[in-house]
């Protein structure tokens, strides 16, 4: 196996916890896994990569790109989810005030 084999599987590891984290809320610690995340990736392609590397790590790659896709849908979720909760607040504010000019 070779070197980038092994800390692509790091990103996969840490591709997972992400995904875990997301599905929980802990957008925290999704933050902080991905500057780690992203340093790894950024330390394995520092370096060119033989074609028996790129065909060896092809599969890793894929799985990655899986995971990500899966992350990024949590995260448009949660994204719209707080939007809509902003947007109900926001109503919820106007009606009050309405009601206030309307009460005096």
């Amino acid at each position: 196996m070779n070197q980038k084999h092994s800390k692509l599987t790091e990103v996969i590891e840490y591709s997972e916890t992400m995904l875990r984290e997301a599905e929980s809320g802990n957008w925290k610690n999704v933050f902080t896994i991905e500057e780690q995340r992203s340093e790894l990736i950024k330390e394995i392609y520092s370096q060119p990569s033989t074609t028996n590397e790129r065909l060896n790590n092809n599969r890793q790659i894929m799985q990655i790109l899986v995971l990500n896709k899966k992350i990024e849908a949590i995260t448009s979720r949660a994204r719209d989810n707080v939007r809509d909760q902003a947007g109900s607040i926001n109503k919820g504010r106007q009606a009050v005030e309405v009601y206030a000019q309307n009460v005096g």
